[in-house]
C-alpha cells in the first residue's frame, strides 16, 4: 500500500507541473523528460543525404551517358571521314590511270606525225604551211599532256586532227604516186588504228571522270573533296561540236 501511494504522488507532482503552461512552454518542460527528439532528426539527415546522393549519382549517370554519345557521334564521324577520302581517292587514282593511259596512244601517235611529213613531202613540196600547222597541233598537244589541261589538250587534239585529216586525206590521197606508196599505206592504216583506241580510251578517261566528279559532287564526298582538296576534272572532248 506504501508503493501504491508513492506512485499516485509522483504522478500528481507530474500533473502539477503542466499545470498552467501553454501549448508553447511544454516542448520546454518535455525536455526535463527522459525522451530522445534526436532519434527523428537523425534519421531524416539519413534519409536527406541519400536523396542527394541519389541525385548525384543520377546527375554523373547522365553526364556520362551524354559524353559517350559524343565520343560515338565523333567516332562515326572520323570513320565515314576516312571512307569517303578513301573512296575520293580510289576514283582520282582510277582517272589519272584513264588519262596515263590515253597519253601512252598520244605519246606514240606524237612520234607518227613526223614519219607521216616524211613520206609526204616529196610530193607535196608545196604545203608547207599545212606541215607547219600539223608541227604546231603536234606541240600544243604536247604541251598539254605536260601540264595535263584537259580543255587545253581537248582543243590541242581537235586542230591536230583537223590538220592530219587535211593532209592524209584531202590533200595525199588525191596525188596517185603517194597514195600507192606502201609507206604511206601502212602509215594511214596507223593513223586511223591509233584514232580509234584513242576514242576508246578517251572514253574510258570521261567515264572515270564522271563518276569521280559524282563522288565530290554529293555529300559528304563534297566536304571531304572540300578538305582533302579533290579538284573537279574535265572531260576531254576530240571531236568538233555537233560531230
Amino acid at each position: 500500500m506504501a508503493t501504491h501511494g508513492g506512485f499516485v504522488h509522483h504522478f500528481r507532482i507530474l500533473d502539477q507541473r503542466f499545470v498552467g503552461h501553454d501549448a508553447k512552454q511544454l516542448p520546454a518542460l518535455r525536455g526535463s523528460l527522459p525522451i530522445n527528439e534526436a532519434a527523428p532528426r537523425r534519421v531524416r539527415t539519413k534519409w536527406a543525404r541519400r536523396v542527394r546522393v541519389a541525385l548525384l549519382d543520377s546527375r554523373a549517370t547522365k553526364t556520362m551517358l551524354f559524353g559517350l554519345l559524343v565520343f560515338a557521334a565523333i567516332i562515326v564521324v572520323v570513320f565515314s571521314f576516312v571512307g569517303t577520302y578513301n573512296r575520293l581517292v580510289a576514283a582520282a587514282d582510277k582517272a589519272r590511270r584513264a588519262w596515263n593511259e590515253l597519253d601512252a596512244l598520244l605519246r606514240q601517235r606524237h612520234d607518227e606525225i613526223p614519219k607521216v611529213i616524211e613520206v609526204c613531202e616529196p610530193h607535196l613540196a608545196h604545203e608547207r604551211a599545212l606541215f607547219d600547222r600539223l608541227l604546231e597541233t603536234r606541240a600544243a598537244v604536247f604541251a598539254a599532256r605536260q601540264t595535263r589541261d584537259a580543255d587545253a589538250l581537248s582543243r590541242a587534239e581537235r586542230s591536230l586532227r583537223a590538220a592530219a585529216a587535211e593532209l592524209v586525206i584531202d590533200r595525199a590521197a588525191k596525188v596517185p604516186a603517194l597514195a600507192a606508196s606502201p609507206a604511206f599505206g601502212l602509215l594511214r592504216q596507223r593513223h586511223a588504228t591509233l584514232d580509234l583506241e584513242l576514242a576508246q580510251r578517251r572514253d574510258g578517261y570521261n567515264s572515270a571522270v564522271r563518276d569521280y566528279n559524282a563522288a565530290i559532287g554529293r555529300l559528304p564526298g563534297s566536304l571531304v573533296a572540300l578538305v582533302g582538296e579533290f579538284p573537279p576534272l574535265r572531260p576531254l572532248e576530240f571531236e568538233p561540236s555537233g560531230t
